[in-house]
C-alpha cells in the first residue's frame, strides 16, 4: 500500500473497524479475478489479511459513488 495514499489508509482502517462483514460468493470471469488480485496487490499488498476483500469493497464503493452521481444528473 502506497503511504502517501490517505484514502486506502482509512478504506483498511474502516474495513478493520468494521465487524458486520458480509461474506459474498460469486463467480466472476478469469480477466475480473485477475484485475481484482492485481489491484489488491498493488494496493493492499497480497500477503494482508482480507485484502482482496477490502480492494473488491472499494471498487464497489466507487461504482456505487458514480452511479448515484450519474443518475442524480
Amino acid at each position: 500500500m502506497s503511504e502517501q495514499d490517505p484514502m486506502l489508509k482509512e478504506l483498511e482502517s474502516r474495513w478493520n473497524a468494521e465487524k458486520d462483514k458480509v461474506l459474498v460468493r460469486a463467480t466472476v470471469t478469469k480477466d475480473a479475478a485477475d484485475f481484482l488480485e492485481n489491484m489488491a496487490f498493488n494496493d493492499f499488498g497480497m500477503m494482508k489479511k482480507g485484502a482482496l476483500g477490502m480492494e473488491l469493497t472499494k471498487l464497489l464503493l466507487i461504482a456505487k459513488e458514480c452511479l448515484e452521481k450519474q443518475n442524480s444528473e
